[in-house]
């Protein structure tokens, strides 16, 4: 992936220069100043930073005519109006986690994070098999036997992992073999859910810069012992469970972006 890394000022800049509503995904009020004030002070200091970094550049011949970076403006652009919005989030060690987000639009798909508090970097990602590659190898996951697929009501598999979590193994098991869950992969699912590692992936609609429909899906554990675990439907109170490899996750974000296309998608 060929990227760039702007600060914040240089982002709000660029935001405000494709007339873009809110940034999906991104709960930063810094992009976007309330105040008059605050907006002159902010762009003022993204624009001066663009231009240091020969993002913004003279028109060669038109005297006092400048021009944004193509590439760039194009990335920014589609940050502002995407069709489909991918939020994959790698819990870590001590409540802290890693978060990146892909934008589709168009035949575009620009990838965002933020490496610090005081920067964004965003680039390319050469299409949805590439997207599916980046969002496998920051969860962690390969390769995975086919375990099964089972039916949980989502309030018994939340007792499970809270069980687990709380290293009380047996509990764990016989709650869910009594949901009717057998066989080695209770074992195995008790396992990813007490390990470390995991996160989650939100497929989302956005409009007018705010997400308003999606669809999530929970990965527990790591490489090929990963489970994924998502609502059977968006209102359901049933979940299933099934193991998680890198081909099933991106099929199934694929299916989810289809199906947030449709006008009626509801919230996870």
């Amino acid at each position: 992936m060929e990227g760039v890394e702007l600060s914040m000022p240089e982002l709000a800049y660029l935001l405000n220069l494709v007339h873009a509503r809110g940034l999906p995904g991104v709960d930063d009020p810094r992009l976007f100043p309330e105040t008059p004030a605050e907006q002159d002070k902010t762009h003022a200091k993204g624009r001066e930073q663009l231009e240091a970094h020969a993002w913004i550049t003279p028109v060669p011949d038109h005297n006092a005519e400048y021009e944004v970076n193509s590439l760039l403006l194009e990335m920014v652009a589609a940050l502002a109006e995407p069709r489909t919005v991918i939020l994959t989030v790698k819990e870590g060690s001590k409540g802290r986690h890693q978060a990146v987000l892909h934008y589709l639009a168009g035949q575009l798909i620009v990838e965002l994070f933020s490496p610090s508090r005081s920067s964004y970097r965003l680039g390319l990602v050469a299409g949805p098999e590439g997207m599916h590659e980046r969002i496998a190898k920051m969860l962690g996951l390969t390769e995975a036997e086919d375990r099964g697929r089972w039916i949980l009501e989502e309030a018994v598999f939340e007792k499970v992992r809270s069980l687990s979590r709380n290293r009380q193994p047996a509990k764990a098991a016989k709650l869910i073999r009594s949901a009717g869950m057998d066989g080695p992969a209770v074992d195995a699912l008790l396992q990813a859910l007490s390990a470390p590692g995991g996160g989650h992936v939100v497929v989302a609609r956005p409009e007018e810069g705010s997400i308003v429909a999606g669809r999530r899906v929970e990965v527990y554990g790591e490489g090929d012992g990963a489970w994924m675990v998502m609502r059977t439907s968006p209102e359901g109170k049933e979940v299933q469970v099934s193991a998680c490899d890198a081909s099933d996750l991106g099929a199934l974000v694929d299916a989810w972006i289809e199906q947030m296309s449709a006008p009626k998608s509801q919230p996870a």
